[in-house]
């Protein structure tokens, strides 16, 4: 996680508040598994940068919660974008191969194999400028994994929260 961070901070050097870095996370679900855990614990920290404008591409029906979902990620700085189901595409990760025509970003981070490979079809059909591509979250330090092991559902709500 700190190594993609450093990457997109040394990329946002040439952007300000008023003209935000646009950085957009693939994630695959937004529940409480250990990458939809990443991923929101991610988005949360790039956002706290005033030079980058974070978004989360999520398939569409994703969030739960919906409502509280986004509220909530905006709460924290962020804002969670569904992409729209594709009929010929049977697995809701590959829907994120099409984001919303709307949706512009400077940096697309790709967590794992499977989103890495589509943050590189952004790269190559020219959405993107940039692809970070971080590590598998099954691979994120022990000490991190524990502590949310150890914690209770709702103290894992109210930490990420």
């Amino acid at each position: 996680m700190e190594r993609c961070e450093q990457h997109i901070l040394v990329e946002s050097i040439f952007h300000t508040p008023s003209n935000p870095m646009q950085v957009t996370l693939l994630a695959s679900s937004w529940d409480w598994s250990l990458q939809s855990i990443y991923s929101r614990v991610l988005a949360t920290r790039l956002a706290r940068f005033p030079s980058l404008k974070v978004t989360v591409l999520v398939p569409e029906f994703s969030c739960s919660e919906h409502a509280y979902d986004k509220g909530n990620a905006r709460i924290h700085g962020y804002n969670i974008v569904e992409a729209k189901k594709q009929p010929a595409f049977c697995n809701p990760t590959d829907w994120l191969i099409f984001p919303p025509k709307d949706l512009s970003t400077d940096i697309v981070i790709g967590c794992g194999e499977e989103l890495g490979q589509i943050a590189q079809i952004w790269k190559e059909c020219n959405q993107c400028k940039n692809i970070c591509v971080a590590s598998d979250p099954r691979f994120i330090p022990e000490q991190f994994r524990s502590e949310l092991h150890n914690l209770e559902q709702s103290e894992v709500n109210e930490t990420l929260c």
